[in-house]
């Protein structure tokens, strides 16, 4: 099991820290390992952390935009569906409207 923040955060190894925070998937741990040493706040390993979380939260950010994306180009095919169906019932209605009209003026000629 991964060394808690706190853990890697009691630690004196530099490179132990670095690799850990290197290798953490979590950016709310490595953002705890960030409270824990920011009274050292000018360590290197301080730096490396804010760096991870930021590339964390790019890389999180750019999987939820390629999800959008996806969802609108979705949206974008439904709706140029929807636009040709729309088309393809009016057309339809037309066809009714001329076939009914006559019907009526026959029907209006005949009660007057």
């Amino acid at each position: 099991m991964r060394a808690s923040p706190q853990e890697i955060a009691s630690r004196n190894s530099s490179s132990e820290i670095s690799e850990w925070i290197r290798t953490e998937p979590d950016v709310r741990r490595i953002q705890d390992l960030v409270h824990i040493i920011s009274i050292r706040s000018h360590s290197s390993e301080y730096s490396l952390a804010q760096t991870a979380i930021g590339i964390l939260l790019a890389e999180s950010a750019e999987r939820s935009s390629q999800r959008l994306e996806k969802q609108t180009d979705t949206l974008i095919q439904l709706t140029r569906r929807l636009y040709w169906l729309t088309g393809l019932l009016v057309f339809i209605g037309i066809f009714d409207v001329i076939d009914v009209v006559p019907k009526l003026i026959e029907y209006f000629h005949q009660t007057h």
